[in-house]
């Protein structure tokens, strides 16, 4: 999923290539993660709910997401099901804010904390579940929302001739409550419909484990490919400060 640390790295790079930053934005040096923590709360506070035509990034209050499906498919269990949602769009990702900015030079390392506290979604569905002896098949409009959803984005880089690469990101995600409303059914069934989306919020905690891997694989693939399309093309002394001894084994 493309959440808000995604469009904060990129309109920062951005911004950062065109030398638009406002004129009260803070520009950084890479060890002072303090300043970088500050810098992206600035950011995402000032523009997550505008579009940022000068930087080709939309608004952060309404965006579109891939196809998911999830599904725990064991037909010996009580409980089996399949789930496809299309045509997703997330909300509450402008309220994101970024917890610390862990940057390592020698490591070559860059991790970003950071935590939302609701974020929803309006989607279309179908499912297919079968809970004991009885089986429910239905599609319709839905929604989906997570409880302080908490994150952690590791970035491994490589520096060569003045330009950064990412290699190798690894992300971590945490919620305290997850909820789904899936009642709005294109089935004759609606009792049924709602008996099934009742057990499905009652069973939240076996259901998020499924999910889980998905959400943090397609983070962990967008945040790789749009950050090295950008840094591919911007030098490290365009994106930061000087450091006070220089990092000369970057040039």
């Amino acid at each position: 999923m493309e959440i808000s640390c995604i469009f904060f790295i990129v309109a920062v790079i951005h911004l950062a290539q065109s030398y638009q930053l406002p004129p009260d934005a803070e520009k950084c040096k890479f060890s002072d993660g303090k300043c970088l923590t500050n810098l992206s709360n600035f950011l995402i506070k000032h523009y997550g709910k505008n579009e940022w035509p000068e930087v080709n990034i939309s608004r952060l209050d309404a965006v579109n997401i891939p196809d998911v499906s999830v599904a725990q498919d064991d037909v010996k269990k009580a409980i089996w099901y399949q789930v496809k949602a299309k045509n997703l769009i997330a909300y509450g990702l402008e309220n994101t804010t970024i917890t610390k900015v862990k940057s390592n030079w020698d490591k070559k390392t860059v991790d970003i904390y950071g935590k939302i506290p609701r974020l929803a979604a309006k989607l279309d569905y179908s499912l297919s579940t079968k809970f004991i002896s009885f089986v429910f098949n239905a599609t319709g409009h839905g929604t989906a929302e997570v409880q302080n959803f908490q994150f952690i984005i590791k970035n491994n880089f490589v520096a060569n001739n003045g330009f950064f690469k990412l290699y190798k990101v690894h992300v971590t995600t945490q919620i305290d409550r997850a909820i789904f409303d899936l009642t709005n059914t294109h089935s004759d069934n609606t009792d049924l419909a709602i008996v099934v989306n009742q057990l499905l919020n009652e069973s939240w905690q076996e259901i998020w484990p499924e999910v889980k891997p998905i959400f943090e694989n397609l983070l962990r693939e967008n945040f790789i490919q749009i950050a090295n399309n950008i840094l591919s093309s911007i030098r490290y002394e365009d994106l930061f400060l000087p450091e006070d001894t220089g990092l000369d084994n970057l040039k």
